[in-house]
């Protein structure tokens, strides 16, 4: 019995000391933050706390790459996801093999829709020290559905842009986007409370 608890208290430990801890400026993206991961690991992946000047400081495991950082927010019935490559590796994508999906806190899954094709980004990769843009929208099908569930002036009021977009955004849990059928991330919302005046 003391070896099982010893043995317990000994993988625990490890455990913590395996995660490690960043911090990264948003810019202007930033209602969801996250790293390239597996999502087999999405629950090790916490956002510790966000401010306007610092970014995201979070906490993630060995087997994460915090070098490539996934940002989103919403404007006006889109969304944009931001992917920032601070590795040296070229990450590529692809309108055809590339998956954007948000998960609700019901725990519906949306697949955004990306468009056409001419309509995507031009290049076929995002290279070392660069960024690239994705212009998301949901499908027509869900904002049916939401009309229903919490009535259409809800619906009207997203997509001008009114402060009503904060509703849909605390219905969000997670984001996960799949880049090329390789490269993954998971997003999660930053903290509510963001102090601006942080050092």
């Amino acid at each position: 019995m003391e070896k099982r608890k010893s043995l317990k208290w000994a993988l625990m430990l490890t455990g913590l000391l395996m995660v490690t801890q960043g911090c990264v400026r948003s810019g202007l993206v930033n209602d969801f933050f996250g790293i390239q991961m597996n999502p087999a690991e999405q629950d090790y992946f916490k956002i510790v706390s966000y401010s306007e000047a610092k970014g995201a400081n979070f906490v993630n495991t060995p087997d994460m790459n915090p070098r490539v950082l996934a940002w989103a927010n919403f404007l006006e019935g889109t969304v944009q996801v931001r992917i920032v490559n601070q590795d040296v590796s070229p990450i590529p994508f692809d309108w055809g093999k590339d998956v954007f999906t948000v998960t609700l806190t019901d725990g519906r899954e949306v697949v955004l829709e990306k468009g056409f094709r001419a309509d995507y980004p031009e290049f076929s990769e995002i290279g070392a020290g660069q960024s690239q843009s994705f212009y998301l929208k949901f499908p027509k099908f869900f904002w049916n559905t939401v009309s229903q569930d919490k009535g259409a002036g809800i619906i009207t009021d997203f997509w001008r842009g009114n402060q009503s977009t904060y509703l849909m955004k605390d219905d969000i849990k997670k984001i996960y986007v799949n880049l090329n059928g390789k490269t993954e991330f998971i997003l999660k919302p930053v903290p509510k409370k963001r102090n601006t005046n942080a050092q």
